[in-house]
């Protein structure tokens, strides 16, 4: 999804301008603040009822936040721990089936780059993508630590997503091939029964983790066309 109706760069720069002054005396909806420098409070607080109900991105924020914390990353962290345990099983079935070496080395060099892509995914968009929602959403924060976000960051997080959900299904497919082999396989029945159950289990989880993934891209997606919206109205308005 292309945005092309505004410069991002000045909608980052006009919003990091607007708030240059302290948050003393806000009044706060949400993750929406106002400070009032003449007139009367009820003013501002109306005023601040008004537009929290259009710019206030609470609700989608915490839901996100929510799915994060309580699916995503724990689903991920025990993906991550079982490839891992694998890893050690089948160097352990390399050494216990030497006629089989080719096969086990090859589920160890795909394993190896998958972990690694996990880790990467963990460390580098899911637990930094929740900090951020979560410092976004804090409502006392110094106005130098206030996080902006814009379609422009929302766009980027989306990108990357779809390109991690891209590659589980990639790896999904490897494994399944691994399957086919081993299932294709009738002389090492014992051998073949024990690595099965480990991919066919390797692969549900991966796709687990393909779908928690598409869920966050769709609310991503449309928490961006929203906020593009809003941008137009906060400049042009």
């Amino acid at each position: 999804m292309q945005h092309h109706t505004l410069n991002t760069a000045f909608v980052r720069q006009f919003q990091q301008e607007s708030i240059l002054y302290s948050w003393q005396g806000k009044q706060h909806y949400g993750n929406v603040r106002f400070r009032q420098f003449a007139g009367k409070k009820n003013e501002t607080a109306s005023l601040g009822r008004l537009l929290a109900k259009k710019l206030d991105y609470s609700a989608t924020g915490n839901d996100l936040i929510r799915k994060l914390k309580e699916e995503d990353i724990p689903d991920t962290r025990k993906l991550f721990e079982f490839s891992h345990r694998l890893l050690g099983n089948f160097a352990s079935c390399l050494q216990d089936e030497p006629c089989t070496k080719a096969y086990y080395d090859k589920l160890l060099e795909v394993l190896k780059p998958f972990l690694a892509l996990i880790k990467i995914y963990q460390g580098n968009m899911q637990q930094p993508l929740q900090q951020t929602l979560t410092s976004f959403l804090t409502e006392d924060v110094e106005v130098e630590e206030a996080i902006i976000l814009s379609s422009e960051d929302l766009d980027a997080v989306r990108e990357l997503m779809i390109r991690f959900q891209d590659e589980m299904y990639r790896y999904y497919e490897v494994f399944n091939l691994f399957v086919q082999q081993e299932s294709s396989d009738k002389c090492y029945l014992r051998v073949v029964s024990k690595v099965e159950h480990y991919l066919l289990k390797l692969m549900t989880m991966i796709e687990k983790a393909a779908l928690n993934t598409q869920f966050l891209v769709s609310r991503i997606e449309g928490w961006s066309a929203q906020m593009v919206r809003r941008e137009a109205e906060e400049l042009y308005n």
